[in-house]
């Protein structure tokens, strides 16, 4: 459109005498004009990119979104119009408004201007979330298009009073301006053209029924307010309107649906969060429902099913939360399988290359290499998450099982010994750092710290194996019986306890109840060394000479260097004093299995 200031006046001295009359002052247009910079540079200030700014930025900031609108927050019809999609999109909006705001303002006055562009920005943001309740929409787009329709309705209606010639200019240049960005916008996706199109619906009846006698500018006052009053109530029933149908809107209930289910799983209860993603499923399979109901059925100890429903969300949309999270689900679903740790090794590296937060995948990995045995790489990927969280509570609990794996038990205490006070706030007992006290001699940390972890965490069976063992090294049989009693009641084919309790029954001389232990043990884990020597032992003990040695030659040749089976093989092929010295090198290495080892020596030394 031409420009509306000293080309008209040029041309039609006359008609810019009668604006100028008519509103001396222009001061709506500027103000507005300035604003619209001043909130561009607050949104940048404020982390919006000045060149393209993302739709999440931009909703924080005040961007108009149908669910938003829906839970009335209306305020967003005003602030959207402030906002701009970059500064090209800030440039043109400037352009087109200050070519049409000027003249705009002259002919209605500043308050029915003020009052045009207002109810334009309204209409506009009613128009373009009825029609698209889900785009996040900014711009002054909208309040513009309606300037222009409040323009085009005063050229159409003052036809008579005015010179033809100035109205046929305004006529013509408005036609054309309005056609264009019709046809622009149904050309191009981004363009909000339901937005433009309420707009100018909006400002052409704000103009029609707020225009004035230029020559009388104060006589229809009255019937103004009327005019607006009636506008502002038929805008509120449309708003209504907008509501209603938006809330029957599918995707508006899924959208509602997924955000109850996001604070379900906020708030620690996966099973709500998990029936209502599986409900917003039913309505549309969206990443963002595929998203939740993945990481429900993490929370739920479903990693398998999760992992499934998180690669779909990640083929819909690769979002790096989605990508940390199928490292989570991998990593709980591989077990003790080579192939699928592996599986989920590269999806943690992965998940690493994109995180927002890399502590997490790469807590993940580090406890993914610490399965391998890899514990180096392990203590590499946790130096990097300590490194900016020393006192990160689940990095020190892994660093210390990586050390307990390098046999580092120095170091390993060091980070058991902070995680016995409250790191950020919480308590993290746990059955490494017991089994690490354990390891050093000190039994009654050991006890203390599985105790406490069994307070938080009652029926946690690694927790009672090491309070068990750390019990049976202080001579406290019965407390450790009871301990493998307890576990066994948890889980009935746990290899460990089966064996442990065999061995705690081998010192009582209950060599029956021993064979069976182990023989339990063994048809968990066959040709597991432990069991073998421990059931050696047993039936020795029952007078099962020749089989005990089979199961002795076994666990030796398994594991040659254990002096406690070596001495056995040694009392069973009739060679007392080398079982004895055997068995007295078993006890100074290891002096807790005196309580077994004795009654045996004892048996040697008699012969």
């Amino acid at each position: 459109m031409d420009s509306t200031g000293s080309a008209q006046a040029e041309t039609f001295p006359e008609v810019d005498a009668l604006l100028r009359a008519a509103t001396p002052r222009v001061w709506v247009t500027p103000t507005i004009a300035g604003l619209l910079i001043v909130c561009f540079a607050a949104s940048v200030l404020l982390g919006a990119d000045p060149m393209s700014p993302s739709a999440e930025r931009l909703v924080e900031l005040g961007a108009s979104f149908g669910p938003l609108l829906l839970e009335g927050q209306w305020w967003r019809a005003i602030t959207s119009s402030l906002l701009h999609a970059g500064i090209a999109h800030l440039a043109f909006n400037l352009w087109a408004f200050w070519q049409a705001g000027d003249l705009t303002e002259r002919l209605f006055g500043n308050a029915a201007f003020l009052a045009i562009y207002v109810l334009s920005a309204f209409g506009a943001d009613l128009a373009s979330v009825a029609l698209k309740p889900f785009t996040v929409s900014v711009g002054a787009s909208g309040a513009i298009f309606g300037v222009y329709g409040a323009l085009l309705a005063f050229v159409l209606s003052h036809r008579g009073t005015l010179p033809r010639g100035f109205l046929h200019q305004q006529r013509s240049s408005l036609l054309a301006f309005l056609a264009y960005n019709v046809v622009f916008g149904l050309t191009r996706r981004e363009i909000d053209l339901a937005g433009h199109l309420g707009g100018l619906a909006t400002g052409l009846a704000a103009g029609w029924i707020l225009q004035r006698d230029l020559s009388q500018p104060r006589v229809l006052l009255p019937r103004w307010r009327a005019a607006i009053a009636g506008l502002v109530l038929l805008l509120v029933v449309a708003g209504w309107g907008t509501r209603a149908r938006v809330s029957r809107a599918p995707e508006v209930r899924a959208s509602s649906l997924l955000d109850r289910a996001e604070a379900a799983l906020n708030a620690s209860d996966p099973a709500t969060a998990l029936a209502l993603s599986a409900e917003a499923l039913k309505i549309g399979r969206t990443w963002g429902a595929l998203a939740i109901h993945g990481l429900a059925l993490t929370r739920l100890s479903r990693p398998e099913e999760a992992v499934a429903d998180l690669r779909s969300s990640l083929e819909l949309r690769d979002v790096p939360i989605t990508r940390d999270a199928i490292c989570e689900a991998a990593a709980e679903s591989s077990g003790d399988d080579a192939a699928r740790i592996e599986a989920a090794l590269v999806d943690c590296s992965r998940a690493i290359e994109t995180s927002e937060d890399r502590s997490t995948p790469l807590g993940q990995r580090a406890w993914l290499r610490l399965k391998q045995g890899k514990f180096d790489e392990a203590l590499a990927d946790l130096a990097t998450i300590l490194a900016s969280a020393p006192r990160e509570g689940a990095a020190l609990q892994l660093r210390a099982a990586a050390y307990l794996g390098r046999d580092r038990l120095e170091q390993a205490e060091k980070d058991c010994a902070i995680l016995d006070g409250p790191v950020d706030g919480r308590l993290l007992p746990n059955a490494t750092c017991a089994e690490i006290a354990r390891r050093r001699g000190d039994r009654p940390l050991a006890v203390k710290r599985a105790s406490l972890v069994l307070e938080r965490r009652p029926g946690h069976v690694g927790s009672l194996l090491v309070r068990a063992q750390a019990r049976f090294d202080q001579g406290d049989l019965d407390g450790s019986t009871a301990d493998l009693n307890e576990a066994l009641r948890l889980e009935p084919s746990n290899a460990e306890a089966l064996n442990a309790r065999a061995w705690n029954r081998v010192a009582r001389g209950e060599f029956s109840g021993a064979r069976d232990d182990a023989q339990w043990a063994l048809a968990g884990r066959p040709h597991w060394a432990p069991a073998l020597g421990t059931r050696c032992f047993a039936l020795t003990g029952l007078g099962h000479r020749k089989t005990a040695r089979m199961d002795c030659a076994e666990s030796l040749e398994l594991d040659p260097g254990n002096p406690v089976d070596r001495g056995m093989l040694e009392f069973l092929d009739d060679r007392p004093a080398e079982a004895v010295l055997q068995w007295k090198a078993a006890e100074q290495a290891q002096p807790e299995q005196a309580v077994v080892l004795e009654p045996w020596i004892a048996r040697a030394r008699g012969r």
